[in-house]
């Protein structure tokens, strides 16, 4: 009886110590996880990127392949490699040719990390707006040569606050209509838009054409003709500094063209016109008809309620300021004409 209560004990102490053996060795199961951080500051600055691993289990190599912009940035190198890289050797350079930022590493002996931080990058910023983009050229290899499948990676972002991106660096409307200049929005930074008409670059207010120009969006409503041509930007200004974007363009026109559906230019008469002018021309299912003023602000609207153009329109021009005016016509199929006429004194 003594004898299998010992053989009993002793199974139990083996079961024991297989499972405390187990607890003991590496997770290689679980999804590793690689992240890089993001950065926006000041030009001309270097920064440290930290890139931050977790479950990172039995590893003894990876590759790193990160899109990079070399006119925005300069690798200086890798500085506070984690404890358990020491048995291999890092190396990293930024290639103009891929436009990759690329930093490897091999040991003999695997990397076993739980958490935490793998390495800093050393980065010169110079002015531009980076997304630092896990390239699917990355690999992780096991003690065993075996490839990590499914590791999951956190893509970051490097950036000096001037080389927020403005969209669109070019707007293309029609007098009357809006537009929206962005830069995209970051915790901490404070905004104001300028504009620049002709050569001096001005503090925009909030007014009946600008909304949000202290912010990261500047809208314009009912855009004048006169705007054509202006340039915007926007000042951003964290706690260290305080920097200009690249400038926008604003192109205003007064239409598709000064003609009608099918090349066809209604006939607007007499031009210059005094108290009334007479609309003609062979526009299809003519639905409505407006009138702008050089400041794309509608003056006169109307429904024609399907009248034949072809027989001619009278629209009266009492209570007009002389000037220059644009006619738009509307049919059903959103068919557009634009023309122009004066009114004199």
């Amino acid at each position: 009886m003594q004898t299998g209560s010992n053989i009993k004990k002793i199974m139990i102490t083996a079961s024991g110590l297989f499972l405390s053996c187990l607890l003991l060795l590496p997770t290689v199961n679980a999804q590793h996880k690689v992240g890089i951080d993001s950065h926006l500051g000041c030009s001309d600055q270097e920064v440290l990127l930290p890139v931050y691993v977790s479950d990172f289990m039995d590893v003894s190599s990876f590759s790193f392949y990160l899109t990079a912009d070399t006119t925005a940035m300069e690798l200086i190198g890798v500085e506070n490699e984690h404890a358990q890289l020491a048995e291999g050797n890092v190396e990293s350079y930024l290639s103009e040719i891929t436009q990759t930022l690329n930093v490897t590493w091999f040991a003999m002996i695997p990397a076993n990390i739980n958490e935490g931080k793998l390495f800093d990058l050393r980065i010169q910023m110079k002015r531009g707006y980076v997304s630092l983009d896990f390239t699917e050229n990355c690999e992780l290899t096991r003690s065993d040569l075996s490839i990590v499948e499914n590791v999951e990676y956190t893509n970051g972002l490097l950036g000096s606050i001037g080389g927020l991106p403005v969209n669109p660096l070019t707007a293309d409307i029609e007098v009357g209509e809006n537009v929206a200049f962005i830069v995209p929005e970051h915790d901490g930074l404070s905004y104001q838009w300028q504009e620049k008409d002709n050569a001096d670059w001005m503090d925009l207010q909030n007014n009946t054409y600008y909304n949000g120009v202290n912010t990261n969006e500047l809208e314009i409503s009912s855009v004048p003709l006169s705007f054509n041509n202006r340039s915007y930007r926007c000042l951003v200004s964290n706690q260290q500094c305080t920097e200009f974007t690249n400038e926008a363009v604003l192109h205003v026109t007064v239409g598709i063209a000064e003609t009608g559906e099918g090349g066809r230019k209604p006939l607007v008469y007499p031009n210059p016109a005094r108290d009334h002018i007479n609309i003609q021309g062979e526009i299809e299912d003519a639905e409505e008809i407006r009138i702008m003023n050089t400041d794309g602000r509608l003056v006169f609207r109307d429904d024609l309620n399907g009248l034949d153009l072809e027989k001619g329109l009278k629209v009266d021009l009492n209570g007009f300021s002389p000037g220059l005016y644009f006619i738009r016509l509307m049919g059903k199929q959103q068919h557009r004409s634009v023309t122009k006429f004066i009114l004199k004194p």
